[in-house]
């Protein structure tokens, strides 16, 4: 006889088993989906802070950050152990330009809780360390980490190895040396960390934390892409592709080059 319908048990069992599918697949679904997210929001971050520092440019008449009167009413260097007075200069000047709400002397009091880790999921407070950076926090609610190491020269040292990979040697890199070598990034204004959502979770580098150095010119170069290689190292040996694959991943840090070559596509 043909049989018409299931047995209370077979219907059990495939509920079952789609309750397990689901248990699964959901906590992926959600986190591909949060990684899409903070990678669209980590574009207009850029372009905000970029439109910023192109308007403050334009309106001071220069090329050049450090000629900003922004940048020459610091004392040599902004971080997480600057002066009150010192950061709140700083804050107001860039809110005249990207709008801020507020900001946090250090990334100890920006990350009371969840302090930032790596992709690997160590905790990063050996590498970040809760002095290092003042953080501002935009209207969007993006927190823009920034650490000045000399406002008045800017930073140019890179650590060029030799060929044969057994020493380095530290080079003053020049601008004309830096293009020759197919890069643009010579003279670096700032360290800039962009955390997408704030102190929000997952605070994770290559997931909502994203990192780049920002040339004397206002344009945000990744960590891992070949601007910062050709700075650091003289030549293409330190991007994403060895720090940032698929088998190798070493902080996370290099992943924002990976993110933004492939247009803002979490693919790792």
């Amino acid at each position: 006889m043909k049989k018409l319908a299931y047995t209370l048990a077979e219907v059990l069992i495939t509920l079952t088993i789609v309750g397990v599918v689901a248990a699964l697949s959901i906590p992926l679904v959600t986190t591909s989906s949060q990684n899409q997210r903070n990678a669209a929001a980590l574009s207009v971050a850029i372009a905000d802070w970029e439109n910023a520092m192109a308007a403050m440019l334009s309106t001071e008449g220069v090329t050049d950050v450090l000629e900003t009167s922004i940048w020459k009413e610091l004392p040599e260097q902004l971080n997480g152990s600057s002066s009150d007075d010192v950061q709140k200069k700083f804050f107001a000047g860039i809110s005249s330009y990207l709008e801020m709400v507020s900001y946090y002397k250090n990334l100890g009091s920006l990350y009371t809780e969840n302090y930032p880790k790596h992709i690997s999921g160590e905790n990063a407070s050996g590498y970040l360390k809760s002095e290092d950076a003042m953080c501002m926090i935009s209207k969007k609610g993006i927190a823009y980490i920034i650490e000045v190491i000399d406002s008045k020269d800017g930073y140019t040292t890179g650590f060029h190895i030799n060929e044969d990979h057994t020493d380095s040697e530290q080079v003053e890199n020049t601008e004309s040396a830096v293009l020759d070598a197919g890069g643009n990034l010579y003279n670096i204004a700032a360290v800039i960390y962009i955390d997408v959502n704030g102190k929000n979770k997952p605070n994770t580098f290559g997931r909502d934390i994203f990192a780049f150095y920002m040339g004397n010119d206002g344009i945000l170069y990744p960590y891992g892409g070949i601007d910062e290689s050709i700075f650091a190292r003289g030549d293409n040996s330190m991007t994403w592709h060895s720090r940032c694959s698929d088998t190798n991943k070493v902080t996370g840090l290099e992943c924002t080059a990976r993110l933004i070559e492939n247009g803002f596509k979490v693919d790792y």
